[in-house]
């Protein structure tokens, strides 16, 4: 005769796999979106400074009415990517993508006039818009099939009208 104990050996073993395969998704959650949080505000530390950089050399620049746009326009776009290299962007040239702005004031209406480093400001530019972009691999989500996690913010700056 079997007894009923040796036809149920072995369940607590399955039940425990189960147990701590979601322990080990929940810590990686947990250590891996701690983390994507993390990559968010430094994103976000990095488009606020490339579109605030950015628009004080366009602000410069209306003042000073320089002839040399395409200087200027590559003066505006490096020190838009040095800002985002600083704030961790790696690779800024591939994950930094920065627009000119032009601001309506009596509709207080933003729209895009062009992109920053493409030679030219386009007429009637005011501001910049600025997204980067990260990715990173994870380090506990990859027993589950996570291997990377991103994170990606944008930032808007806009100088008042020249008078």
């Amino acid at each position: 005769m079997i007894s009923r104990d040796s036809c149920e050996r072995g369940q607590v073993l399955i039940v425990l796999v189960f147990v701590l395969v979601g322990l080990l998704a929940a810590v990686g959650l947990a250590v891996d979106g701690g983390t994507a949080i993390l990559e968010r505000r430094r994103m976000q530390n990095a488009a606020d400074a490339g579109a605030l950089a950015g628009t004080r050399q366009l602000a410069a620049h209306l003042c000073d009415d320089s002839p040399d746009e395409a200087a200027i326009d590559a003066a505006i776009w490096d020190e838009i990517i040095q800002y985002a290299e600083r704030n961790g962007v790696r690779d800024p040239s591939n994950n930094v993508v920065a627009d000119y702005l032009a601001y309506d004031v009596d509709s207080n209406d933003v729209t895009v006039t062009g992109p920053v480093g493409s030679g030219d400001i386009p007429a009637g530019s005011l501001g910049i818009s600025a997204t980067v972009m990260i990715e990173r691999p994870t380090a506990l989500l990859t027993l589950v099939g996570q291997d990377t996690a991103a994170a990606s913010a944008h930032a808007t700056a806009v100088t008042g009208p020249a008078r």
